[in-house]
């Protein structure tokens, strides 16, 4: 019995499974709802961008949007005016070639906002790329561009927020009758990793490597060569509250009136950079480093400027108003066989704080001239400072001064 049961079973199960495969089974509609749609990207969708070629120049650009170049561009007058915000322009490693002649401009912009201008070479322009209004010109961006042989500027942004970074500027504004600017921008803005140099190498008035507004950022630029013979040279120039960090400044002002490696005025902060033979021949005062009050000043080496100067006064680091702190600077040779009349590795003005300098051999064989290696004024705190053998050879020679109202710690400045 048990085992007709089981058997039962068995062939229940069987007929279970039979009846379930013979079911009928729904599989909807196979025909398609509509033809198969594209695969393929169109043009627009794999780039885009606008193409700009030489059959569009001269070009206002006055649309918003990406534009890039197609081949090397030849203009008769200023090639590119952009007459609209949120432009890029990318030159994807084409020349941008000017008349080299009359007052024409590369890019020219008048209260633009975040245009991009990137990747290639422009040249013989009167300035390379220029943005003329201080009060609604902003965000704009100069990525990777080489800017050369222009006639009187490489690249010139007025306004506020202005990036340039990694590029070339060189041998702008030969022979040009007015100030002439590497790269200029106003207020805010960051100039990073870029070279300037031998810009404003025969013009006659005034030249500046890198020149900056307020509130700015200067760092990891080589600023090299910058004018000759000039009445003013500034290698980098930077206004109140700026930071100017990791630069190399040297060879600028040759046989100019009055020199500057780099200058800045109040609450700004000039650290890890090196400042040398800046000021070589120069008939006026020349300045290693000049910061006004209220400046920290920390870890520059300043070295071998104004050597063979002839003008009145020469100076590693000039310190124009007080409160300013010095550290761990080391400022040397400078206004080596100078003919000027008062040489100072540091001269600090009053409530200074001057930690850990090492200022030597300023002044050497400066055979008439009054030397200081530390000239302070007072109220200061001088402390683990190493000043030695400034003004050998000089008329008159001073390590260190004592004004008499100063905290001194321990120096070495025999």
């Amino acid at each position: 019995m048990e085992q007709k049961l089981k058997i039962m079973k068995i062939m229940v199960f069987v007929m279970a499974i039979v009846l379930l495969t013979a079911l009928p089974v729904n599989a909807g509609n196979l025909e398609p709802s509509a033809p198969p749609g594209p695969t393929m990207k169109t043009l627009d969708e794999v780039e885009p961008r606008i193409p700009i070629s030489q059959s569009d120049f001269p070009l206002t650009i006055t649309a918003s949007g990406s534009y890039y170049l197609t081949e090397n561009i030849t203009a008769t007058g200023t090639a590119i005016t952009i007459d609209v915000n949120d432009v890029t322009i990318d030159l994807m490693g084409y020349c941008l070639k000017g008349p080299n002649t009359g007052e024409h401009y590369g890019v020219y912009m008048d209260g633009r906002s975040n245009v991009e201008i990137r990747n290639g070479t422009i040249h013989d322009f009167y300035t390379a790329i220029h943005e003329d209004d201080y009060y609604t010109g902003r965000d704009h961006r100069i990525i990777s561009i080489r800017v050369v042989s222009n006639i009187q500027n490489g690249i010139y942004l007025r306004g506020d927020n202005h990036l340039v970074k990694d590029c070339i500027v060189s041998n702008n504004g030969h022979s040009a009758s007015d100030t002439v600017y590497g790269i200029k921008i106003d207020d805010k803005g960051r100039i990073i990793g870029n070279i300037t140099c031998d810009n404003g190498t025969e013009a006659t008035i005034h030249v500046a490597g890198i020149g900056v507004g307020y509130g700015c950022i200067v760092t990891g630029n080589i600023v090299s060569g910058n004018g000759k013979k000039t009445a003013s040279t500034y290698g980098v120039y930077a206004s109140s509250g700026s930071t100017i960090a990791d630069n190399t400044v040297n060879k600028n002002g040759e046989e100019s009136g009055l020199v500057y490696g780099i200058g800045t005025t109040h609450g700004s902060t000039v650290s890890d950079n090196c400042i040398f033979y800046n000021g070589k021949s120069a008939t006026g005062t020349v300045y290693g480093l000049k910061v006004g009050g209220a400046c920290n000043v920390i870890n520059n080496t300043i070295y071998y400027n104004a050597n063979q100067a002839s003008g009145e006064e020469v100076c590693g680091i000039k310190n124009s108003m007080g409160s300013s702190t010095f550290t761990s600077n080391i400022v040397s040779a400078n206004g080596a066989n100078s003919l000027a009349s008062e040489i100072y590795g540091i001269e600090a003005y009053l409530r200074s704080t001057l930690i850990g300098n090492t200022v030597s051999d300023n002044g050497s064989s400066a055979t008439s001239a009054s030397v200081y290696g530390i000239r302070l004024s007072g109220n200061s705190l001088v402390d683990k400072n190493s000043v030695t053998n400034n003004g050998s050879g000089a008329s008159s020679a001073v390590n260190m001064n004592d004004p008499g109202d100063c905290t001194f710690g321990t120096n070495h400045a025999p």
